[in-house]
């Protein structure tokens, strides 16, 4: 995993993620990125990093389009944000908290960050995130 910071946006899959969002119209990659950890839980699949990763920040861009954005977003995805158009955002918020519950508990990214000194703070992090969805 290439992380320097438990932040949602402080690893290499979510700077991805946000490099590819930029280059999107419409919320089609932010519901993709959600179901796509929902899905691959209901089918009793493993969430690997980069899938938990982008999810996060899928769930952040939610939470920011709900009015509820953390300190220290990317200036990519507020711009991002100011120029899409969103209808349908309880689905989506809801989408995101299942997503977050199975990352916290059930994912590849939880198993590396118990692994480090860091998890508790990781925890606190994901729960921040559940609070504004």
């Amino acid at each position: 995993m290439g992380a320097w910071g438990t932040g949602i946006f402080e690893n290499d899959s979510a700077s991805d993620w946000v490099y590819e969002i930029e280059k999107s119209e419409g919320l089609d990659l932010v519901e993709l990125a959600l179901k796509k950890v929902c899905n691959l839980n209901n089918e009793g699949s493993y969430v690997e990093e980069p899938e938990s990763s982008e999810a996060l920040a899928a769930a952040e861009v939610v939470a920011l389009l709900n009015g509820k954005g953390c300190p220290g977003l990317p200036e990519e995805i507020k711009t991002w944000v100011q120029n899409v158009k969103c209808c349908g955002i309880d689905k989506l918020v809801a989408l995101a908290k299942d997503a977050v519950n199975i990352i916290k508990t059930e994912s590849e990214l939880n198993e590396l960050w118990k692994e480090s000194d860091d998890y508790e703070n990781w925890q606190s992090v994901l729960d921040d995130l559940k609070s504004r969805l």
